[in-house]
């Protein structure tokens, strides 16, 4: 009987990991189940594919037995992983081409249960990478992770969901992601890569330990009639591959502030960076959709401060902050400061309330927009109109008695002064550029939207083609049936 039998362990290792892969809702049931292989050499893998991306999990150790390749379905097997021991092993027989045997312990008995399933022919072929490994440290896997969490999920603007191994500069290599609003990088790496890849963001490399221990990285070119490559990421018990994000990532590094000397500069030791961790979730205006906070330096102390719609500023004091340079204030999304935090990222960078801040720790720096403040208008009494003393006889078609309304008179020995407007002339040139770089970028990040609205429709149309040549097979496999 030619059978696989494989550790739970090992399976309740692998099917998590697959979860972030198959889908709940495909179109195509061969994507709701997962490849069982053992090969010439009796290596022993398990696969699951979304048509973009294939995870693989390598069983340590060979198994005598022949060749063999069964598909099973992926939620049943599941069901019955989860209720056994990590020491209990299962097995697997092919039945018919229809059917698949699993027999594992039961209430110290051995159940032997079938499930239907597909021909193996059926599963995706796996992509094939023919270009050598780069060894990655587990620096690698640290930093792309961190990157993920900074990706966008507009489907409309695809380039950007996903983050991009920079090889432009050929001496300094860079890891970087933005959802437009912030932007992570991380510098101090060397990729042997002839152009720079955008690896699209994956809940599998999320969380599987893959990277951790470091890994290898291949880029396949696309070839010829596809504009699309393939990236490898391979350990000892795991391989990643998926497709490349198609498009030109945008050029970062405009928007990175060069900060030579900065006008103030907070250091936050292990202690502070602790307590913001703690305030930051729990202060006022937690529940706005932009979540703002301000950071408030002045007297020699930092402040971090939140509002509700129906309070004031309010918040604490950060104790031990280093802060050198002027005071200042800024708004930002707390979410984006909770994260540089976690990062590990202590030093922030500031030149003023209305330019990016930056937070930056061994070669590793995050850029945040600011959230620009609007004071609260204050409840001032109205003036008392001055009734004139001389009475006026009101029109005989009007009830209604119109009183005159003088405005009090101006004293003499006080100086004009120009209405102001925003504080001073200088705040309105500077609120008026703002606007006309909120324009530019409004403008520049709708052609990046309809740019990536192109490539999703592109690729909308590759997943229906390959669905559709699916369902052609299926058909043509049915009509050489013989009954």
């Amino acid at each position: 009987m030619n059978e696989i039998t494989l550790p739970v362990s090992d399976l309740k290792t692998a099917l998590p990991g697959f979860s972030k892969i198959i889908g709940r809702r495909s179109t195509l049931p061969v994507l709701q189940h997962i490849r069982l292989t053992r090969d010439n050499n009796g290596g022993v893998s398990l696969q699951a594919t979304d048509l973009d991306a294939h995870a693989i999990y390598h069983v340590p150790g060979a198994q005598p037995g022949t060749p063999l390749d069964v598909l099973v379905p992926f939620d049943p097997l599941n069901k019955v992983i989860k209720g056994l021991d990590h020491q209990e092993v299962v097995s697997f027989i092919p039945d018919d081409k229809k059917h698949i045997k699993i027999k594992y312990p039961l209430g110290g008995s051995l159940m032997e249960q079938k499930l239907d399933t597909l021909a193996a022919d059926e599963f995706p072929p796996t992509p094939r990478i023919s270009k050598p490994g780069i060894q990655l440290g587990p620096e690698f896997g640290l930093a792309i992770k961190q990157a993920f969490q900074c990706c966008s999920e507009d489907p409309s603007r695809y380039v950007l969901r996903g983050a991009c191994l920079d090889v432009a500069d050929k001496k300094l290599h860079y890891i970087v992601a933005t959802n437009g609003r912030a932007l992570f990088s991380a510098n101090s790496f060397i990729f042997d890569l002839q152009k720079s890849v955008i690896i699209p963001e994956s809940k599998f490399l999320d969380w599987t330990d893959l990277m951790d221990e470091g890994c290898k990285l291949a880029v396949e070119p696309p070839t010829k009639g596809s504009s699309q490559g393939y990236i490898r990421l391979a350990s000892d018990r795991w391989t990643f591959i998926t497709r490349e994000i198609d498009g030109q990532y945008p050029n970062w590094k405009q928007v990175v502030p060069v900060m030579a000397s900065p006008k103030t500069v907070i250091k936050l030791p292990s202690q502070a960076v602790k307590q913001l961790l703690e305030v930051l979730p729990h202060l006022p205006g937690n529940e706005d959709p932009n979540r703002v906070i301000r950071l408030k330096y002045e007297f020699g102390q930092l402040k971090v401060e939140g509002r509700s719609k129906e309070s004031d500023w309010s918040g604490v004091f950060i104790q031990d902050a280093v802060i050198t340079g002027k005071p200042v204030t800024i708004g930002l999304n707390r979410e984006y400061l909770i994260t540089a935090l976690k990062f590990n990222l202590a030093e922030i960078q500031m030149e003023d309330e209305l330019s990016p801040l930056v937070c930056i720790n061994d070669g590793k720096r995050m850029v945040i927009m600011p959230v620009r403040l609007e004071e609260k208008p204050t409840n001032q009494p109205k003036p008392v109109p001055q009734i004139s003393s001389t009475p006026t006889k009101p029109p005989a078609s009007n009830p209604v008695v119109e009183r005159k309304i003088t405005m009090p008179a101006i004293a003499t020995n006080t100086p004009a002064k120009l209405p102001e407007v925003n504080g001073s002339a200088a705040k309105d040139a500077l609120t008026q550029i703002e606007s006309v770089k909120t324009c530019l970028r409004q403008a520049i990040g709708g052609l990046n939207d309809l740019a990536g609205l192109l490539k999703q429709a592109e690729k909308d149309k590759r997943s229906i083609e390959k669905e559709v040549a699916s369902v052609r097979q299926t058909i043509k496999s049915l009509q050489g049936l013989k009954l």
